[in-house]
């Protein structure tokens, strides 16, 4: 497992500097969202100035994820910034972290202010516990199972948490699930998120990944 997480960190690092490097180079202010995608990845991104960025809607058209940001958030520099922001959507179509499965997608949605990562110590998140992120997973076995036999198998939005080093529920609701349109999640925060599905026989309840 240890090895597999230096393998996800490094993954992570590189796709985040490609996703600097789209917005700087390929997105402009204001303009429609850009998409690269080689394979299994894909990354979108657009440029929004601070006044217009709530309502940010991102969505990768080859692999059927995306990333919608409230009209709620609002963003702040302190000042010293162009005030200008960036959203970026990363989907992989396969396991990153583990105790995930093969079939199972990982999604990376991120915000860059200024051309800094969000951090909401900095930054101001107005009303977080009203879900200000709703993200999209494609489907993938998981959600094709949870359609196949829909009344024994729930699907479940989770996130890596790098403080426990393992998948975690926080923060993180599962609002609907579908084989074709892939897993609704709400969030309050950002990182990166899968789905696993969770197996229920008769009144015992038997989890096909470990869920903190």
């Amino acid at each position: 497992n240890a090895s597999r997480i230096v393998l996800a960190d490094t993954i992570e690092l590189v796709t985040s500097h490609a996703s600097q490097a789209l917005l700087n180079n390929a997105a402009s202010v204001g303009g429609d969202s850009v998409e690269v995608s080689v394979g299994n990845v894909s990354i979108v991104g657009v440029v929004r100035t601070f006044e217009n960025f709530g309502g940010t809607s991102l969505e990768s058209t080859t692999l059927g994820s995306s990333f919608n940001v409230s009209n709620d958030i609002a963003l702040s520099s302190g000042g010293a910034g162009t005030n200008i922001a960036g959203a970026a959507l990363v989907t992989l179509l396969h396991p990153l972290y583990p105790q995930q499965r093969e079939g199972e997608s990982s999604i990376i949605p991120t915000i860059y202010v200024d051309g800094t990562v969000l951090s909401e110590a900095e930054n101001t998140i107005t009303n977080p516990e009203d879900s200000p992120y709703e993200l999209r997973i494609p489907g993938g076995s998981v959600a094709a199972a949870a359609a196949a036999a829909s009344e024994s198998i729930d699907t479940v939005c989770r996130f890596w948490d790098t403080a426990t080093q393992s998948f975690s529920t926080r923060g993180v609701t599962t609002i609907s699930s579908s084989a074709t349109s892939g897993i609704v999640c709400h969030s309050t925060h950002l990182t990166v998120f899968s789905a696993s599905s969770k197996t229920k026989l008769a009144v015992n309840t038997i989890e096909a990944s470990d869920i903190s």
